[in-house]
């Protein structure tokens, strides 16, 4: 792009890519309204790089790697989204682990639900016996090392077809929080179950011994 061009559109921010600073890379400064804002870069790799020369931190790179980043190593907090709508799929596809101080939240509003049913506890008691709890280790040590524990969703679709779905890739997903129902389901049947044992050992206890 020739030195000094400029885009401008009717309305708004002036930006201005001017090729003035030497560099060992091909590179071109980024103005805003005529304020120097940061570097674009793009060097012999096939990488392109958006630099912040105000503070030397590169905000956004995409590599010949395949790779993309957003902010800078230094930062402790690097990425930011605000506003964010997944649109497509609905699916965020995210290799070894999330950490986060906070609290993770659902919809769950009566207004909001068409309620079917109530889940058996005794069928939801019996359908989790099915399960089977695996460890295991990830084949693609990008997706995390060392052992796992877990479901196979292969299985898990026998049992609870609802939340088991299809990731973009191809591969089935696995909701385990939705699983969280029927496990409470299950937990209630295992009480009924024991309160029922109970008051069947006082009756046994009372005929033996007289105990009232």
């Amino acid at each position: 792009m020739p030195n000094g061009q400029k885009i401008m559109a009717e309305t708004g921010p002036t930006i201005n890519l001017d090729n003035g600073t030497a560099s060992s890379s091909p590179a071109y400064n980024l103005f805003l309204n005529g304020v120097g804002k940061g570097q674009l870069v793009a060097n012999s790799g096939y990488n392109i790089e958006l630099w912040d020369n105000g503070h030397d931190k590169n905000l956004i790179g995409a590599y010949s790697t395949g790779e993309v980043a957003l902010g800078d190593t230094s930062d402790t907090q690097t990425l930011r989204l605000y506003g964010l709508n997944l649109s497509t799929n609905g699916y965020v596809c995210l290799s070894g682990g999330v950490a986060s101080t906070a609290s993770s939240c659902s919809s769950s509003d009566a207004r909001l639900k068409n309620i079917k049913s109530a889940i058996s506890p005794a069928s939801a008691l019996a359908e989790i016996g099915e399960l089977k709890p695996i460890v295991y280790t990830w084949k693609d040590p990008k997706q995390g090392t060392g052992d796992q524990i877990g479901l196979v969703a292969q299985d898990v679709e026998k049992v609870f077809p609802s939340v088991v779905g299809v990731g973009p890739d191809g591969h089935k997903t696995l909701d385990y929080a939705r699983l969280v129902a029927p496990l409470v389901a299950a937990v209630q049947e295992l009480k009924s179950e024991n309160d029922a044992l109970k008051k069947c050992q006082e009756h046994i206890l009372c005929r033996l011994f007289g105990i009232r």
